[in-house]
């Protein structure tokens, strides 16, 4: 029962070893003042049996010269040890069982980790026979510096006021905050807010202003993505000509990686009545020449649908067109009976007239004609024919755009 045993100690190997101590009557001994940081240190015991002078030597069991790097975006794991009768590898990471490895390896690469995440780790060797070795805890805080990828899919929708944008992200990267800026192309573009959501509202949008915009982010690593998109919303304008002809016009929309597949245009009345929808593919550009002697006052909105599927839609701003009176009157008429039957009455002509009030004075400057019914001069007053002459005239007109 009294056994006396022998403590060896190998430096960095586990096959050369040098009497360390005699121990007797104790089953733990602890060994001081070991560089543990830059040696690996292996044991064994032998039981001294006096009568044939013969040693009974167990396994070795070794410590790890365990070191710890963390890199970008991996925190590599290495260490030197001695591998004799090492059954298995475990690996320790945050007091939990991470990883066990058939055999004796030398290094791991956790990749699977979180930037600004701190990380101790433990290497245990388990021999046959069910020794074991741990080595001291390795611990260090997680980085990436990997670029985050830019943002290249942003919608725009044009409210009254200003202008609502949506965008999707790369979800591979976790955002701290978004960088929304406004400006021109080649005039430069500054900050105007921050958001940690993927919409931004700038009420200060106006379509005159022809501003565009560009995202940009940060993620948690306190990476920056490489620049956004540009980003303009449709601008949608239109003229009219002498003949009430529309002509709309609306710039492409830009904010696409992909692009846009089509145009769509929509057609409204005063009241917001929608009265025609028309997809116009990729054009930017259409005339409105129908006739309408009904709706001086419409409304037009572009929507641009992206070619890449599941993206919001763009939509301009909506635009009102108001079509002239146009009014017409002549320069003279002959109210003598003889001739074309035009030229027996003056008259104040126009479209989308709903009241006209008509007044007629003689050189002096006596009224001789009033009406407010639109109805035309006969050269009378009072039934009265009146000489030729130069008149003046004055028309008060109210039109259905509620003009006057």
């Amino acid at each position: 029962i009294n056994i006396q045993y022998k403590l060896e100690i190998g430096v960095n190997s586990g096959t050369t070893f040098q009497q360390f101590q005699t121990l007797y009557g104790v089953n733990t001994v602890t060994i001081p003042n070991l560089q543990t940081e830059n040696n690996f240190y292996c044991f064994r015991l032998s039981s001294f049996d006096p009568c044939t002078n013969t040693n009974t030597y167990s396994a070795p069991v070794c410590s790890h010269n365990f070191d710890l790097a963390i890199e970008n975006g991996n925190n590599r794991l290495t260490w030197a040890t001695a591998s004799v009768a090492v059954l298995s590898t475990e690996i320790v990471r945050n007091s939990t069982s991470y990883t066990i490895i058939p055999g004796s390896p030398n290094q791991l690469n956790d990749v699977d980790v979180e930037c600004k995440t701190n990380y101790c780790y433990q290497v245990i060797n388990r021999y046959a026979g069910g020794g074991r070795s741990i080595s001291l805890e390795k611990c260090g805080d997680a980085f990436t510096t990997v670029t985050p990828t830019a943002v290249n899919n942003v919608s725009a929708l044009v409210a009254s006021p200003g202008v609502q944008l949506t965008w999707q992200q790369d979800p591979a990267f976790t955002v701290a905050q978004y960088s929304v800026s406004r400006g021109k192309p080649g005039s430069g573009f500054s900050v105007i807010g921050q958001t940690p959501v993927q919409n931004f509202a700038d009420p200060d949008y106006t379509t005159e202003s022809g501003n565009c915009y560009r995202i940009n982010y940060t993620d948690l690593c306190d990476n920056t993505s490489t620049q956004g998109i540009l980003v303009c919303p449709i601008r949608l304008s239109a003229t009219v000509d002498n003949e009430n002809v529309i002509t709309v016009r609306w710039s492409g929309y830009k904010g696409w990686q992909s692009g846009v597949t089509n145009y769509e245009l929509q057609k409204f009345d005063k009241s917001g009545g929608l009265m025609a929808t028309l997809n116009l593919g990729t054009d930017t550009v259409w005339v409105d020449d129908q006739p309408d002697d009904v709706n001086q006052v419409l409304q037009y909105k572009i929507t641009a649908y992206p070619v890449q599927v599941g993206l919001p839609n763009s939509v301009s701003n909506r635009l009102v067109v108001t079509r002239e009176v146009n009014l017409f009157h002549p320069t003279a008429f002959t109210p003598d009976g003889v001739g074309p039957i035009e030229n027996e009455t003056f008259t104040v002509r126009g479209h989308y007239i709903t009241r006209l009030e008509l007044k007629v004075f003689d050189r002096w400057g006596t009224m001789v004609y009033y009406n407010n019914n639109n109805e035309p001069w006969n050269g009378t007053n009072n039934g009265r024919a009146l000489p030729e002459g130069t008149y003046v005239w004055n028309a008060e007109i109210l039109d259905f755009a509620g003009r006057s």
